[in-house]
């Protein structure tokens, strides 16, 4: 008698007992979380690709969008789940570690990349400050400048994901999420370069997603 009724109250608990249907609330649970993480997920999305998009439209970087369009919405939802996580910390370390180690393995690679934006970058300074900064050279030849700056922007994507979801998915602050996104447009902006209308666009409704979140979460 008792274990049936354990079992009985265990049925009422799950939703399981004969003749009673689940409430709204227990049937939109998963769904509600599902629409949850996409929601999260966009919002990081919306950040990186807004603030790689005011860097690169800013100073005319040679990227694939091709590549940049299918890699940052995986990042984004990657770095969503593991900030939904129990064991967040952790997870997050060992990304961080992760990339810490591809970098010191493609050291070379990395370096291209870095003097290749730079010099890109200077050349847009000159461009429109009418200045005469001497440029950096490197090994890579011309027909590969794309590729290794594309590779940068991918590390920086990556890193600015993972903090977006740190910030915007585990706490849901919004001056802690401007505070990770300044990096990438404050070079802009300083100089008086004019990013992209629709990256623009991209990081303000990131910044309102945010504090969206921020309001639900100090109203509960």
């Amino acid at each position: 008698m008792m274990k049936h009724a354990t079992r009985a109250k265990k049925a009422r608990l799950s939703g399981l007992w004969p003749g009673r249907e689940p409430t709204v609330q227990e049937s939109a649970a998963p769904r509600g979380s599902l629409r949850e993480v996409f929601w999260q997920a966009l919002i990081v999305l919306l950040g990186t690709a807004g603030c790689l998009g005011c860097l690169i439209s800013s100073f005319r970087l040679p990227v694939s969008y091709l590549t940049l369009l299918v890699a940052l919405p995986l990042m984004a939802v990657l770095f969503t789940l593991v900030f939904r996580g129990r064991l967040y910390g952790l997870y997050a370390l060992l990304f961080f570690l992760g990339a810490g180690i591809l970098v010191f393995l493609a050291f070379p690679l990395f370096q291209n990349a870095f003097l290749v934006t730079l010099a890109q970058a200077l050349k847009t300074l000159n461009s429109h400050l009418n200045w005469h900064l001497s440029t950096y050279s490197c090994t890579c030849p011309p027909s590969q400048h794309e590729m290794v700056s594309t590779v940068l922007l991918l590390l920086a994507g990556y890193l600015l994901s993972m903090l977006l979801g740190w910030a915007a998915v585990q706490h849901k602050n919004l001056p802690l999420t401007i505070l990770f996104m300044l990096p990438f447009l404050a070079p802009g902006l300083y100089f008086t370069l004019t990013p992209g209308m629709f990256a623009a666009i991209l990081v303000v409704l990131c910044w309102m997603g945010v504090f969206s979140m921020q309001m639900e979460k100090h109203g509960r």
